[in-house]
């Protein structure tokens, strides 16, 4: 199997309750559509590709996104609805399946979109052709350090030439992801921005393990310091 092909298709069944319908998203991971042949009901369920199933890096993230996500209630956020063992081959977590309007709808409509955590040329060309399916008619472009959201609330600036990192540069675990930084973006017909991409950077993690006094401290609060400015120039 290439790293261009899903790791699973219609019919196969995960963990021996799970039955795939189709695929709906792809990145670090992939979310499919699935039938719970348990209760006969269809969920989303996020899983590693098969080639990363044993990173331990990449496990310990799926992980922990699933440990923080039960955690809040709240109507805008998905419900988590099982979580695979700890020691699963294959891990994954099931969240309620949600209807709505597609992501363009959304975004031209004054919606945002952040995204990171993706490093390599390979996981980038996967992205931006995924992302040219929502937009094939707008353009990908770099964006500058005088961009609004660098601004809007903390001053943050060759903000185009940071690289946040991943835990495995951070805390030195030996497979280390990284990269020439890159952040860009899409804008909507009045130049208003509404994807920001942080390519070869991992805010996420700079928010989740700010309190870790392994994580540089500059960087975790370069991380919440973007993550307060999205905040504000998403509304």
């Amino acid at each position: 199997m290439s790293d261009d092909e899903p790791s699973y298709s219609r019919g196969d069944v995960i963990d021996g309750r799970y039955r795939i319908e189709r695929l709906l998203g792809r990145g670090m991971s992939e979310v499919y559509e699935v039938i719970d042949e348990a209760i006969r009901e269809r969920r989303a369920l996020k899983i590693l590709p098969t080639r990363e199933q044993n990173d331990p890096g990449h496990r310990l993230r799926l992980f922990r996104e699933a440990e923080g996500t039960r955690r809040i209630d709240h109507p805008n956020i998905v419900h988590i609805c099982s979580v695979a063992s700890k020691d699963a081959a294959a891990p994954y977590f099931v969240m309620e399946l949600l209807r709505g309007e597609t992501m363009r709808e959304y975004l031209e409509r004054g919606g945002f979109l952040f995204c990171d955590s993706f490093f390599g040329e390979g996981s980038w060309e996967s992205y931006a052709e995924s992302l040219r399916r929502v937009f094939p008619d707008r353009d990908i472009v770099d964006l500058k350090d005088e961009e609004v959201v660098f601004h809007v609330a903390f001053e943050l600036k060759q903000m185009t030439k940071v690289s946040i990192p991943h835990i495995s540069q951070a805390f030195g675990g030996g497979f280390g992801l990284g990269g020439t930084p890159h952040w860009r973006g899409v804008f909507d017909d009045t130049g208003r921005l509404m994807v920001l991409i942080a390519h070869n950077n991992d805010v996420g993690d700079g928010w989740q393990w700010a309190d870790d006094p392994r994580y540089p401290a500059d960087e975790a609060n370069r991380a919440l310091r973007i993550g307060s400015n999205i905040a504000i120039r998403s509304k």
